[in-house]
């Protein structure tokens, strides 16, 4: 049993109803306290009831009226003549009062911390002002049915409007701005609960935010301004209203010198500080007037002035409250200033961008920042102290004129480029950017300025990059076009003069062949270069197929020493082959391994003479592991049902992807011909480019035969390097994988 009274204590309901009745016993006991502060049944000065009814709900929520409710009714039957239909009108009037103030303080946003005018001013005119009305008709009605009858109906209504909105005015700010703070609760279970003084602290350093343990001085100094302060405020609400001897012994009406340490609080301690001093204020004067002493006593009649201690205490309240939310709302501007400020600075500071600001009638510079000093490259004396004569040393003269119209005519400027001299007399293209802005009343144009010198070089060069690509496709794809158009008619020509020398033969002309021999030397020629063209033309359009199968190098190689055999006799060269034991098999696409091993091969045989030319073969493993597997792409397919598809036993889909490390098949060409010096070799791979113009002169070529061979091996997955020495010969070494493969994704494709 014990168990489950405790989870529902702890639970929302149990919550809920452990402060309905708090709610009502404060409500209760303030109630009972407050007959005591009644001289008669119309003498009201004010009621303490109403405040708190208004802060348990602004603070707590609406849904806590029953707390109201019932600490009225129990507060109205307490009395020997009450009846219970007047106590729940009674009950009914304050809820009513209480919940009309705390929805129209909602529909203005209402914070109850009272740090805005528009709060403190909802509060007077709102809850103080509109809600007391429904309390006070009530009252006055049933007191003129019940007691006085309707001659004193206005009167008493005057009285009870005031008792609650005084009361609502000195205890309602007294318990939000104090309450907000007691509500909070530590986030951490490890810590234990805070007492009563430790709240009480931390509200107070709340208040005090600049009060760091690094600044001791300014935390006794503020500590001591509030000591001093409520001393201070104590002895003079005392002798003010509560000594016997003011009266008799000073003949001035000193009521009002509260008011001074009303405008300190508000000034330095802010609502918090306000709520207190009116809180004080109102008991002391209230105790003044139950002693027969203080200001509101005529002393004449010894009858108390109630209506001026009302008007009194509400003049006092509004005044203090207008006068904290009003410098608590120029405090919050002045932070907020302070803090975009702050802001402005570090920007203005660490922006890349040029940031100037020139005042508005004279021209001058009062301050940029590194940005703008690094790009202008000057010193900042040297723009601070510049005149607007001075300007045309920075600004192109053409542009000059239209800087100074943008700076005089226009308040705000988007996106002007003006050209700038910097120090070192170079000319920077600037993207400005103006706006007319106050400065501490002054008129100043704020200048962003961005040097858009390299980007706008970078957006020419990318755009001369562009043009270049789009014309070398074209001249890419004019080459593989014309070279395709034009050996048709070669191959028709190398035909016709084949059959021509045969026939030539045959009937004896002897005269004729020799010619259409040359005739067919001389269009193989040129066939030759055609095919060249047209390979490097497909590989810079990205249009060169590859068709990979699995062959021997036995055979390979036995292919290019019968082609390459009668070109190293022509020269008298010495042809030697040299190939390794464990030799076997590549999968590779062996027309482009055989092109490109002639076209060295042919080479080194072309530019050696009574020399020797060699070919040696092996194979190595690369000792990277985390080298990526070689791949090429797939060769496209053709639509056309008429034209030759890719076989599958081309293509090889089916062939395993090898296994790491990688096995490459290294090829070296070795001659001992006229060599290259560092220059030509740095050259020698570029296209229609050879070693000089002698070398082109005496031996003849096109340059691309080194640039289409070293493209393919790279294609191919593999590599070719040279190297040379003037006179003593060259060595190319080509890396081709022993394996090479389609990639996953244009297989899929295909």
């Amino acid at each position: 049993m014990q168990i489950q009274f405790r989870n529902i204590v702890k639970g929302k309901a149990g919550q809920y109803l452990i402060l309905v009745w708090l709610v009502a016993v404060v409500y209760f006991a303030t109630a009972v306290t407050t007959e005591t502060l009644m001289l008669s049944s119309t003498d009201v000065i004010f009621l303490p009831t109403a405040g708190i009814a208004q802060a348990a709900l602004l603070l707590f929520g609406g849904q806590y009226w029953p707390g109201i409710t019932l600490g009225t009714i129990f507060a109205n039957l307490s009395s020997p003549t009450a009846a219970i239909p007047t106590a729940i009108i009674y009950s009914l009037s304050a809820t009513l009062q209480a919940c009309l103030g705390t929805w129209l303080l909602k529909k203005i946003n209402f914070s109850n911390r009272l740090q805005r005018l528009r709060d403190a001013l909802g509060l007077i005119l709102l809850s103080a002002g509109v809600s007391t009305l429904v309390s006070s008709t009530v009252l006055s009605v049933e007191m003129s049915l019940s007691q006085f009858g309707w001659t004193k109906f206005f009167e008493v209504w005057t009285r009870y409007w005031l008792g609650n909105a005084i009361g609502i005015l000195v205890i309602t700010p007294f318990l939000l701005t104090w309450g907000i703070q007691l509500q909070k609760q530590p986030n951490s279970q490890n810590k234990s609960e805070p007492t009563f003084l430790d709240k009480i602290r931390q509200v107070w350093r709340d208040h005090h935010p600049e009060q760091t343990p690094t600044n001791q001085t300014a935390q006794y100094f503020n500590s001591w301004e509030v000591m001093g302060w409520l001393l201070l405020t104590l002895v003079l609400n005392w002798f003010v209203f509560c000594s016997r001897t003011r009266a008799a012994s000073i003949h001035y009406p000193l009521e009002y010198l509260p008011y001074p340490l009303i405008i300190w609080a508000s000034l330095r301690f802010g609502q918090r500080g306000v709520a207190i001093a009116h809180f004080l204020t109102a008991i002391f004067a209230v105790w003044g007037l139950m002693r027969d002493s203080g200001p509101f006593i005529d002393q004449t009649s010894n009858i108390p002035e109630i209506f001026s201690l009302q008007a009194f205490l509400g003049v006092m309240v509004i005044t203090g409250l207008v006068l904290a939310a009003t410098v608590a709302e120029r405090q919050q501007a002045e932070m907020a200033l302070r803090a975009s400020e702050e802001r402005f600075s570090k920007a203005f500071v660490a922006s890349p961008i040029g940031i100037g600001i020139c005042s508005f009638s004279d021209e001058r510079f009062l301050d940029v920042n590194e940005s703008f000093l690094d790009q202008l490259g000057a010193q900042k004396e040297q723009v601070l102290n510049a005149t607007p004569e001075s300007l045309n040393l920075w600004v192109a003269p053409d542009q000059y004129l239209q800087f100074r119209d943008s700076l005089q005519t226009q308040y705000r400027v988007s996106n002007l480029e003006i050209q700038v001299y910097n120090q070192a007399h170079e000319i920077r293209d600037w993207l400005m950017s103006i706006e007319l802005i106050d400065i501490s009343g002054i008129e100043c144009l704020l200048m962003m300025a961005s040097d858009i010198t390299d980007q706008k070089q970078a957006a020419q060069l990318r755009n001369a990059k562009e043009t270049a690509e789009a014309a070398n496709r074209a001249k890419s794809l004019f080459l593989a076009n014309m070279s395709h158009e034009l050996r048709t008619p070669l191959n028709a020509i190398l035909g016709y003069s084949e059959l021509l020398r045969e026939d030539a033969q045959d009937l004896g002309l002897k005269d004729f062949v020799g010619d259409l021999k040359n005739i067919h030397i001389a269009g193989h020629h040129l066939l030759d270069l055609i095919n060249d063209i047209l390979d490097f033309s497909k590989i810079e359009a990205g249009r060169m197929n590859f068709h990979l199968e699995t062959y021997k190098i036995a055979t390979l190689i036995w292919e290019v020493e019968t082609t390459i055999a009668p070109l190293a006799e022509k020269n008298a060269n010495t042809f030697i082959v040299d190939v390794a034991d464990n030799i076997d098999i590549m999968h590779s696409d062996i027309t482009k391994v055989r092109q490109s091993l002639l076209n060295l091969l042919s080479n080194a045989c072309k530019f050696t003479e009574q020399g020797q030319v060699s070919l040696k073969v092996w194979t190595e493993k690369d000792t990277d592991s985390t080298a990526e597997l070689p791949a090429i792409p797939a060769p496209e397919r053709l639509n056309s049902d008429s034209e030759k598809d890719v076989s599958t036993s081309e293509i090889n889909l089916s062939l395993p992807i090898p296994l790491q490390p990688i096995t490459y098949v290294i090829f070296q060409v070795i001659d001992t011909g006229i060599g290259m010096s560092s220059e030509q070799i740095a050259t020698v791979f570029n296209p229609f480019t050879q070693a000089d113009e002698s070398t082109t002169r005496k031996y003849g070529g096109t340059g691309l035969g080194l640039t289409i061979t070293r493209k393919l091996c790279e294609m191919m997955g593999g590599e070719l390097n040279v190297t040379s020495e003037l006179g003593q010969g060259s060595t190319f070494t080509m890396q081709l994988p022993q394996i090479l493969s389609y990639a996953s994704e244009d297989i899929a494709s295909n």
